[in-house]
Order: C-alpha cells, then structure tokens, then sequence
C-alpha cells in the first residue's frame, strides 16, 4: 500500500532517529510504498542557533523512503508557529496515498486535507500528538493559540476526517481531549520507542564490555547510565552529585549528551575516577551505553531516551511525572524524590541488596519490552487501520512477529 507521513510541525533530517523517521522506515521494510513529506527545516545548527535548510527538494532514505519537502509561505521566525507551507495539496494528489499519517496537529496548512479528502473518501488518515503541558502552552499566549484558535480554525474540523489520534504519552493523550477537543472514543496511546536493528547491533556487538574497559570499569563496578541535553531541567548534576558522594567505593555513573554552559562548570568539578563524561554521541550509538550499564536512570523531564532504554531490557529508574505511568513496566522504579541526598540514599539501597539488583535485572528482561520497538510499533498503526476499515486485511508473519496491512 502507499502510505504518505506529514510532518509539517517540526523539522526533519534524514539522518536523525526520531518517530517520524523510523515509522517510516519500517513500513518500508515491511514493503510498503512510503513517502515523507516535510519542510525544507533540517535542524539547528549548535553553533549559531540558526536554523539549517535542505537544499534538496526530493530525497532518498536508505531504506528507499522518498522525502518531499515544501516551501514555507512566511518568514522562518513566524512560520515556526503558524507552520504554513506551499503546494501541499498537489503533493497529496500527486502521491494518493492510501494511508496518511499526520505528524502534529499544528499546521494551519493541515485545513486542505478537508477537501482532499472529500475527493478521495477511501483513504485512511491518522493523526499524532507529542505535545502535553510540559512542553507546549507555557504561556498565556501560546495556550490561547492552541486550545481556541488551533481547536476551532483546524483541529474540530480535522476530527471528522481522522480515524484516530494518538498521543505518544498518556499525557498527551490528555492534551489532545483537553487542548485540540479530540473526542475521547478517537484517541489512543501510541508509544515512541527504539530502532530494532540499533538495538540489536549494540546487544550482540559486544559493547558491554568493549565500553566498561574503555573508561576501566570493572565487572564487580556498578555502572549507572544517564544522558541526553544535559541542562538543569533534566536534573542529571544531582544525580552524578550524588554518585560522586556516595560511600560505595563501586558505584560510577557514565554521562553521554551535550552539557549546557549554564551546567559545565559543576561537571567539571567533579571526580573523574567515578565520572565519565563521554560528549554528544549520534543517535544509533545511545545504545551502547545503555547496554554497558547496570542501571539506566533519568531524573528530569522525559525524552524519547526513556523508551529506547526500555527497549534494551535494562533496569531504569525514571522521574515521577504525572501523565507519564506507560514506562512503568517490568525491571523500572520511579524517583520519588529530586535532591542529591535522595538520589544518593536510593543508590545505596539498590547497592546494599544485590539479591533485589539482581531480581530487577531478571525483570527487566522480559518480552514486554518488545512492544518499544517500533517494528511493534509500526505494526501497531497498520493493525489499526485495517480494524477501521473492512476492505483491508493484517497478515501476522509469525516469524518476526510483525504485521502486514494489505489491500
């Protein structure tokens, strides 16, 4: 089948690893006929903040999936929120898609696909959300924007058409009842997650080990993995405070990620016999850390790093936050607390028990996990779609476990 992702709320690399890139990619493995189309915004250049431009206008994923990028209709700094962008209709009735995956619902360019799909009443349209109180409608001005204007001039509309909306959070499953209106019998979870082949790469490459002799790990040393933008939100400095203070001569933590300059100074101060600061790693390799570690442990706000840790089977410790409990599954414990002495007490109590370590590393591995990874996960939205409509058919390949939506 053809199948068609809009991602027109946020910028797109073909480099990257995120949602909108690997759903993509395995339903393309899965051989289906698949097409992005994204907007000329790649990313942000670390240096200057500024904004990168492709200058391409079609290119080629390895895996063989076409990305189409639009032109914007107003200048960068404001289309950043309006998300206006040109010829997407004819790029519709170009591609007739039979499935089409909206990423977002803030586009005010997401109003043609009324019309379009008008004209063509047999094709499947699905919509996500990755926004929820934490990160979207932290002002007065940005909440107007979302729950009254965004929910009358687009969203309202936009549910007639959808035959389903999901949130990749229960959180954001929320925001889009509360914020976009989206009636509760349309909306449901669908998890962000990891990318299998990564997975597997850094599971049976041997990386445990190859990373712990790197930095002089010891197989008796119990290794804590955390990373990601380092800034203060995240709370990452209290928790390699903590490991830093700690009485347990064996216990060390390993950072990967860039560290804000706000936070470098406190990194720099610390024990570099316990503390291993590795830098920005590229996506694929995030894995290995989590499979050199003992424990994975995020403190802060969430990131797409929580399900991909999930995904390696490795016990993870995770911040308390509301709207957040689909992390809470097998071999996981949440952080109740946010000070060094509470991070520190916590380490000491998983270390001074290594019967219960040992008990939640056991459950940690275990097949629920699997439904983090996004062959599950892509599966998942075709299993769907075919429940929505009669005319199209899933064939379980019992062999990898995974699903085909045919016509």
């Amino acid at each position: 089948m053809k199948i068609v992702h809009l991602c027109l709320t946020t910028m797109y690399d073909t480099a990257y690893a995120y949602q909108d890139n690997l759903l993509p990619k395995y339903q393309r493995k899965e051989g289906h006929e698949v097409t992005v189309i994204t907007t000329i915004y790649r990313s942000n250049d670390p240096q200057t903040g500024r904004v990168r431009k492709s200058p391409l206008r079609k290119e080629m994923t390895a895996e063989g999936v076409k990305v189409l990028r639009l032109l914007p209709s107003l200048p960068e700094p404001l289309n950043r929120h309006i998300h206006l962008y040109r010829g997407l209709y004819a790029t519709l009735e170009r591609e007739s898609p039979d499935l089409l995956f909206v990423h977002g619902l803030a586009s005010i360019s997401y109003r043609c696909l009324l019309p379009y799909h008008r004209k063509h009443k047999g094709m499947r349209i699905v919509f996500d959300n990755h926004g929820d109180r934490l990160n979207s409608c932290r002002n007065l001005l940005s909440y107007w924007y979302s729950r009254y204007f965004l929910r009358w001039c687009v969203t309202r509309r936009l549910v007639r058409i959808g035959s389903v909306f999901y949130g990749v959070t229960p959180a954001r499953c929320d925001f889009l009842r509360d914020i976009y209106g989206v009636p509760e019998n349309k909306i449901d979870l669908l998890l962000m997650g990891a990318d299998d082949e990564a997975v597997i790469a850094a599971r049976d490459g041997g990386w445990r080990d190859r990373i712990r002799t790197e930095y002089a790990i010891s197989p008796e040393d119990v290794l804590v993995v955390t990373g990601g933008k380092i800034d203060r939100q995240k709370n990452i400095h209290n928790l390699v405070k903590a490991v830093a203070e700690s009485k347990c001569e064996n216990l060390k933590i390993l950072v990967f990620g860039t560290i804000s300059a706000e936070m470098k100074p406190l990194f720099d101060a610390l024990d570099g016999n316990r503390v291993f600061l590795v830098g920005w790693v590229p996506s694929e390799q995030v894995y290995r850390y989590f499979y050199a570690a003992d424990l994975v442990m995020f403190p802060g706000l969430h990131s797409v790093l929580w399900e991909q840790a999930l995904a390696c089977r490795v016990p993870c410790g995770f911040n308390r936050l509301d709207g957040f409990g689909h992390v809470e599954v097998a071999g996981t414990f949440r952080l109740e607390g946010n000070s060094v002495e509470f991070y520190r007490k916590k380490l000491e109590e998983l270390l001074s028990d290594p019967e219960g370590l040992n008990s939640l590393k056991a459950a940690a591995d275990s097949s629920e996990r699997d439904k983090f990874l996004y062959s599950r996960i892509a599966g998942k939205v075709l299993k769907d779609v075919a429940g929505y409509d009669s005319l199209h058919k899933v064939v379980r390949n019992e062999e990898t476990n995974t699903c085909h939506l045919k016509l």
